[in-house]
Parts: structure tokens; C-alpha cells; sequence
């Protein structure tokens, strides 16, 4: 039996501004749930209620993630694609701009030459492309972690494959 949980659950919600005579209640009695893989659209006027949902939604997200145990990719101003193909085939494609020479002791250009010499070593297609990014320091952390996911998921097993 499948165990009917909710990701979001709001009972009887109310909020009101002002006190005494000047008070006045904008929400009364809002119930709503979203379960766990459900996506949730809230439309309205813009202001007051709709604000106020979505604030309750954010903090409904900060609450139930454990921040200890997600994934993480930087989110700095960097952000790279990679793509990474186990197929015995080497090719590699690098589209990083670093704007700075040196981040610390290391020469930017290095990177290239490590992923690179990596291809070509291991057999595989090896895609690197920055979308965005000014710092030289991020964007090669982010270029680095994006191979690690992209190397993750292309070394995974793909479990609707069988006896291949």
C-alpha cells in the first residue's frame, strides 16, 4: 500500500493588516496540499495574497530540504554545460573564456590542457560550454563540478536497458 503523503499542506490559512477597527482580513480559511512530485501554480493579481502564498511556498521549500545532503552545483554567476560520452571515441570541445591569466598560482589555460589530455586518454566525447560567468575562479569550479556530474550520470547504468 502506497502511503499518501504531502510534500505541502496549508489548513485554514488567514492573514490580516492593521489592528482594531482599521483590520482587515485578506485570506480566510485557504486549504491547499501538494503532494511529493506534484507542481503547484498559483495565479492572481499581483500584491498582497498572491506575495503572500508564494512566501509560504518558499519557506515550505526551505523547511524540507536537507541543505546537508542535496547536490550542489555552483550558482555563483557561472554556469557551464557539459556533456560527457563513454563511447571510445575521443573528441573534445571547450568553450570556456577565463578572464583573468592566473586564479592564485594556476594559469587558466591549464584547465583546457587537463580536460583535454583527459578526452583524449580516456576515449571519451567531452563537451564543455559556458553559458555564463565573469570570475575566472568560478567558472572553472563550475566547469569542473558540471564534468563530475556529467561524468556521473554517463557512467550510470540505465536500468531500462537489459541483456545489452
Amino acid at each position: 500500500m502506497e502511503r499518501d503523503t504531502n510534500f505541502l499542506e496549508i489548513s485554514e490559512l488567514k492573514k490580516s493588516f492593521g489592528s482594531g477597527e482599521t483590520r482587515q482580513e485578506i485570506l480566510r480559511g485557504v486549504n491547499f496540499s501538494v503532494r511529493k512530485g506534484e507542481f503547484c501554480v498559483l495565479l492572481g493579481p499581483s500584491g498582497g495574497v498572491l506575495a503572500i502564498l508564494f512566501v509560504i511556498l518558499g519557506y515550505a521549500l526551505v523547511t524540507a530540504i536537507d541543505f546537508h545532503r542535496i547536490k550542489r552545483i555552483p550558482m555563483d554567476e557561472a554556469l557551464i554545460a557539459c556533456a560527457v560520452d563513454l563511447c571510445g571515441r575521443p573528441y573534445f570541445n571547450f568553450d570556456l573564456k577565463f578572464p583573468e591569466e592566473r586564479c592564485g598560482e594556476m594559469e587558466m589555460s591549464m584547465i583546457r590542457e587537463f580536460f583535454y589530455a583527459l578526452s583524449y586518454s580516456s576515449m571519451m566525447n567531452l563537451h564543455l560550454k559556458q553559458l555564463d560567468g565573469i570570475n575566472s575562479h568560478h567558472i572553472a569550479e563550475a566547469a569542473f563540478k558540471a564534468f563530475a556530474k556529467a561524468l556521473d550520470m554517463a557512467s550510470s547504468f540505465d536500468d531500462r536497458l537489459e541483456d545489452v
